[in-house]
């Protein structure tokens, strides 16, 4: 085949779609940006991109109060205070389609979590977005899932099969907006349901920014004006528990975190009494001991 010059036409439009690739190649989208900005910048991304971002954006402007699942686990969870358990998040997003639809994709209704949070841009009202906070049993038994891959018929015997759905725009706004955990649908209202989840103090939910306070990395107590420290984190615990006795400590320690007999994740036993711990707690459970102490007369546990 011989060689056929281009016209200045066709170099103009190859011209115009190799930049546009390199742009897309070198763009570098700042997770600091305001979510409106930042969903903005990704309209022309393929969802498996953007899906990515936004669960990353979100997970990293929760500054540790959401934590990344694990292996075959949902794509996050946080440790609810009030509780005292962890509640699982499962993160979607999908920008309407040309048709005005919303794509749901990459569903595990065989996955244990609590919720699904899906982030919904509308690109025909200028990329406006709706956060939509549902519980996962809503979307299972209310809404038609089919496979990504392979028929019904194929998948029956898998025990691990991708789903999803297609809704309209409109009805999904109707229908998840009367159904949403959160009061309203902005990413605001999102930010406040993770700030009272963890209890913050209403001085720190004003003063947010970007948006949720820092903990910190090491943990020191004062029980009734004592000081408790360890080592590490994992000392500081074991001590705690010592000196606030078993009985005391299977009050206020989250469920999962003591034992009167020893499990799996329980095994370090204290020096008094047959009550065993796992020492390894995260800041939410941090807050949750503390926040139950001091609704008891007696010991008091304050971080300092």
């Amino acid at each position: 085949m011989k060689y056929k010059e281009p016209t200045e036409k066709e170099t103009r439009a190859a011209e115009k779609g190799a930049n546009k690739r390199a742009r897309k190649m070198r763009r570098n989208i700042d997770i600091n940006m305001n979510m409106g900005i930042l969903l903005k910048e990704m309209n022309d991304l393929k969802s498996q991109v953007y899906g990515k971002m936004i669960e990353k954006k979100v997970i990293y402007d929760s500054e540790d109060i959401l934590i990344p699942g694990g292996k075959d686990e949902a794509d996050s969870y946080l440790f609810n205070v009030h509780t005292g358990r962890k509640e699982y998040y499962e993160i979607k997003s999908s920008y309407s389609s040309k048709k005005g639809t919303h794509r749901i994709t990459h569903i595990r209704d065989d996955q244990n979590f609590n919720y699904f949070l899906l982030c919904f841009v509308d690109q025909d009202d200028n990329y406006k977005e709706r956060f939509f906070l549902l519980p996962k049993d809503y979307i299972i038994e209310n809404f038609k899932l089919t496979a990504m891959n392979g028929t019904k018929k194929s998948n029956k015997d898998n025990k691990v099969v991708n789903k999803s759905m297609t809704i309209r725009k409109e009805v999904a706004y109707d229908l998840f907006g009367q159904n949403n955990v959160l009061r309203g649908t902005s990413y605001r209202d999102w930010v406040d349901y993770l700030n009272k989840r963890s209890n913050l103090s209403k001085t720190t939910l004003n003063a947010i920014v970007n948006p949720i306070r820092k903990m910190y990395a090491n943990y020191r107590f004062k029980v009734n004006g004592k000081v408790i420290r360890g080592t590490d984190n994992t000392d500081t615990i074991i001590k705690l528990a010592n000196y606030i006795g078993g009985y005391t400590a299977m009050s206020y320690f989250p469920k999962n975190r003591i034992s009167k007999t020893p499990t799996k994740t329980c095994k370090i036993k204290l020096q008094v009494g047959d009550y065993y711990i796992d020492p390894k707690f995260e800041i939410r459970e941090i807050l949750y001991t503390v926040d139950v102490s001091s609704k008891f007369d007696g010991m008091k546990i304050e971080r300092f």
